[in-house]
């Protein structure tokens, strides 16, 4: 499992994908929730998944495309983030019934 995000800072150690990360974390941990106090983290969760010829399709993209996304080059709590990437994704697959929830953040940023 790869775990991507767009993270606050810029990338130090891949400098061409700005703010994009890949595997910064563990996929199970949770994003911080206060700058001030890294101890304190989001819950993170499963919201959806696909399988078989759908979810191998997403996987290819994903790997292969994500150092094409468009936002890497900036962030913002409100609008480009983590959930702007995931919109992104998937956009590239309206066949997919996976869909982020009301109260994620940037979800639909352009």
């Amino acid at each position: 499992i790869n775990r991507y995000e767009v993270w606050q800072s810029k990338n130090k150690k891949v400098i061409k994908l700005e703010h994009l990360r890949k595997n910064l974390f563990k996929p199970k941990i949770g994003m911080i929730k206060y700058y001030t106090n890294r101890n304190k983290r989001f819950t993170s969760k499963i919201i959806g998944f696909e399988t078989g010829n759908l979810a191998e399709q997403i996987n290819e993209f994903v790997n292969k495309n994500y150092t094409n996304y468009k936002y890497k080059d900036k962030y913002n709590y409100l609008g480009n983030n983590c959930n702007t990437f995931v919109d992104w994704i998937l956009k590239q697959f309206p066949q997919s019934k996976i869909k982020l929830p009301f109260m994620a953040i940037g979800k639909k940023y352009n």
